[in-house]
């Protein structure tokens, strides 16, 4: 059986021991090129608010904080960086490491992106006093996060989770007061995609490194984004780019720091997503 990858209790066990490990390489040839021309075109307007999700014991947040250092060229403002996961120990770690860098400017907080009520809680903490309540960021970057969440089945939901408004995403409560017989059944990824609207302002981007070159099928649109009796994540993201990327060679012995040059090519997948203006 494969490891339960979209298991808490996997990651949090594997975190109790494991200090860094690169899911698809660090994201210094694939998720930073692709995050650059889309800081420097929002500079003029501030530093954009990132979200990290499932960051893990990557040191992609790392990579982050000394993009955002470089094409600031000043103080980066706390917390404009929120590394997120829902596994308490990566998060512990997280914060540790980032007092020993004597700034505020990466933040680490728990949160499981498939649960409404930890999405709600993470927006509001974040908006409280701002009268932009559009979202709260404006990037979303997931390194290879939608792969293991892909694995989980599919989420049932019931009419009755409605009479709890922060049980269920609104969209999702609509369609089950008003089609069908009172339930449905999404996709992990197609509620990933709902909540992470929720949480990214109209014209952000969701930058998504995979291994698979069909990871969102149901995100591929074309037509006019309406809402009909099927419940359709397709309006809150406009596919804009899709990349094959070269991954990273593996490394010969530990410590030798010569290239494997027999490793065959592997290609990743860079997928970037456009919030539209449609309001959850």
């Amino acid at each position: 059986m494969p490891p339960d990858y979209e298991l808490e209790s996997f990651w949090d066990s594997r975190f109790k021991t494991e200090t860094h490990f690169e899911w698809l390489g660090d994201g210094q040839e694939t998720v930073i090129p692709a995050l650059r021309p889309f800081l420097q075109t929002r500079l003029s307007t501030g530093l954009p608010r990132l979200l990290h999700i499932g960051a893990g014991s990557s040191s992609l947040s790392d990579h982050l904080r000394d993009l955002y250092y470089g094409i600031s060229g000043a103080e980066v403002a706390g917390g404009v960086i929120l590394n997120t996961d829902f596994a308490q120990h990566a998060v512990d770690r997280g914060r540790e490491a980032e007092k020993k860098t004597g700034n505020d400017a990466v933040r680490w907080e728990r949160v499981d992106l498939l649960r409404w009520q930890d999405v709600v809680t993470l927006k509001d903490r974040i908006t409280a006093g701002n009268a932009d309540q559009d979202g709260p960021f404006d990037i979303v970057v997931d390194k290879s996060t939608s792969d293991a969440i892909s694995c989980g089945e599919d989420i049932l939901y019931k009419r009755e989770l409605t009479s709890v408004p922060t049980s269920v995403h609104p969209l999702i409560a609509t369609h089950l007061q008003v089609h069908g017989d009172g339930a449905i059944s999404l996709e992990p990824l197609e509620v990933l995609a709902l909540h992470l609207a929720t949480l990214v302002r109209p014209g952000g981007v969701w930058i998504a490194l995979s291994y698979s070159g069909s990871r969102f099928p149901f995100l591929q649109f074309s037509g006019e984004r309406t809402m009909g009796t099927k419940l359709d994540t397709r309006i809150y993201w406009e596919k804009e780019k899709e990349v094959v990327v070269n991954a990273p060679h593996g490394w010969g012995k530990e410590g030798e720091g010569k290239v494997n040059v027999h490793a065959p090519d592997i290609q990743h997948h860079l997928y970037i997503f456009r919030r539209t203006d449609v309001p959850f």
